[in-house]
């Protein structure tokens, strides 16, 4: 039992930086979401200059330019080219990046979770840093 005690002692700490940083991160919620729209709006208007535009500096610099990029779009993320369907979920912290947590429904009606990883830039705006396309665990069978 004492161990028990311990224990809680010790990831108390851990889980109250937890919990504040993730009561911190939906202050920026509104920005980061706008980003993710705007570059959800260019893919759906076949705009890849603009879709380009809302990448951070090291997606930029490992794709190039913005037709390599959209043609990875494509290839790997096609979901989110036109999705039918967008909601936004919860904004977190984990390990020191923050993610937002977004449904997609596509046109096909597959549902899946785009976790993108954000990362606020020096004149205070965001970029999209990665994007990780995951099943829905609500949808799953």
């Amino acid at each position: 039992m004492h161990k028990k005690i311990i224990a809680v002692f010790l990831a108390l700490p851990l889980f109250l930086t937890a919990v504040s940083l993730r009561a911190e991160a939906p202050a920026d919620q509104p920005a980061i979401i706008s980003v993710i729209e705007q570059q959800l709006q260019a893919f759906s208007e076949g705009n890849p200059q603009q879709a380009f535009s809302h990448a951070a500096p090291s997606i930029k610099s490992r794709f190039g330019n913005a037709d390599y990029f959209m043609s990875m779009v494509r290839q790997g993320y096609d979901i989110l080219i036109a999705p039918k369907s967008v909601e936004f979920l919860e904004i977190e912290q984990v390990e020191g990046r923050l993610i937002q947590r977004v449904r997609v429904i596509g046109q096909d009606g597959a549902s899946r979770i785009a976790l993108y990883e954000m990362q606020q830039q020096e004149d205070g705006s965001w970029k999209i840093s990665g994007c990780y396309l995951t099943q829905d665990p609500d949808l799953a069978v």
